[in-house]
């Protein structure tokens, strides 16, 4: 998994999906930390996957899937 960004909401990392044929697909996630701004981190974070998958636009990209996970 290779780095594309990094910022306060998590990190994007571009990753191949195998559900998918090994398509690329850019994968944003929250960086362990303090227990109290996780949670706050993740809440943030589903809430832009719930923004993002209610727009449609060819300039935004398409939200596959969300979850929780160990990586």
């Amino acid at each position: 998994m290779r780095a594309l960004g990094e910022g306060s909401g998590g990190v994007v990392r571009l990753v191949r999906d195998r559900r998918r044929g090994g398509a690329e697909r850019a994968l944003k996630a929250v960086e362990p930390g303090d227990p109290q701004e996780m949670g706050e981190a993740e809440a943030r974070l589903l809430h832009e996957a719930r923004v993002l998958a209610a727009l449609v636009h060819r300039g935004v990209p398409r939200l596959h899937d969300v979850g929780r996970g160990e990586h």
